[in-house]
């Protein structure tokens, strides 16, 4: 009951719209505040949407050159493995032109060192 008795002043007319008006200022601010964070985020996210899109690219780049490497990798291997097999019989077909070369040379010679008296032995 002792609250009750007990009463505030009246306030002025003006200094209750000079309150009014500033809550409405700050909530006016505070409002853009938040319109103006909300704008930069959505910006941060469509920044980071475009690097991940980017990145995206990147990566189906780089997969795509890396099958391609190994594509042409393992295309090499056969390749050298047929060099070396090619290597490998042109080294005998030499020794045998060669033997052979050396045969006809002893073959046509041989007779005609016989007749000229000379021995080999």
């Amino acid at each position: 009951f002792f609250f009750l008795m007990i009463r505030r002043p009246p306030r002025s007319t003006q200094s209750r719209s000079s309150a009014a008006s500033d809550v409405y200022k700050r909530q006016s601010l505070t409002s853009s505040k938040v319109s103006k964070s909300v704008e930069n985020v959505h910006q941060l996210f469509r920044d980071l949407a475009l690097l991940v899109q980017e990145q995206g690219e990147y990566l189906d780049s780089i997969e795509h050159n890396v099958t391609n490497t190994n594509y042409l990798v393992r295309k090499a291997e056969v390749q050298l493995k047929d060099a070396k097999t090619n290597y490998q019989s042109s080294r005998k077909k030499k020794c045998c032109i060669i033997f052979v070369v050396l045969c006809v040379i002893l073959g046509i010679l041989y007779p005609t060192l016989k007749k000229m008296g000379v021995s080999f032995l």
